[in-house]
């Protein structure tokens, strides 16, 4: 099954906070679980570093004219996708690990027992000593 990101994106004033969020969406652009990643922007002009990116092609951008997005919007757009997918959402400082979990969360996680299921991830900072 494939599997969609759902990311929000905004081009952050503070050069190292922005390094770093283009550094995690890299990181998940080259994953290669992922098909693609709905990226949801205030702004067109924010895309312009993204589209600098590897992979680049997997993006998919949502132009919100919001600053901040909602569940609402979130599952207003999976609604509107035809086919099947996994949605992952994610915010924009994280990136997903690449590994056989994730690749194979359809048969090993959604397709064992219950039928409906929502996975609620959390994240843990590579950087915790340089953290205040």
């Amino acid at each position: 099954m494939k599997k969609f990101l759902f990311v929000n994106y905004y081009s952050d004033k503070n050069i190292e906070r922005k390094k770093e969020l283009i550094y995690c969406f890299q990181k998940n652009l080259e994953l290669n679980f992922i098909d693609k990643v709905y990226t949801f922007v205030e702004r067109k002009e924010e895309l312009s570093d993204l589209y600098k990116l590897k992979n680049r092609k997997k993006i998919f951008p949502i132009i919100t004219n919001k600053k901040r997005i909602t569940k609402k919007d979130i599952f207003d757009l999976a609604n509107k996708i035809k086919n099947q997918f996994i949605l992952i959402a994610i915010t924009a400082d994280i990136y997903l690990a690449n590994s056989k979990n994730w690749k194979n969360i359809d048969k090993e996680f959604f397709n064992k027992n219950k039928t409906n299921k929502v996975i609620f991830c959390s994240r843990s900072s590579v950087k915790k000593k340089k953290l205040a």
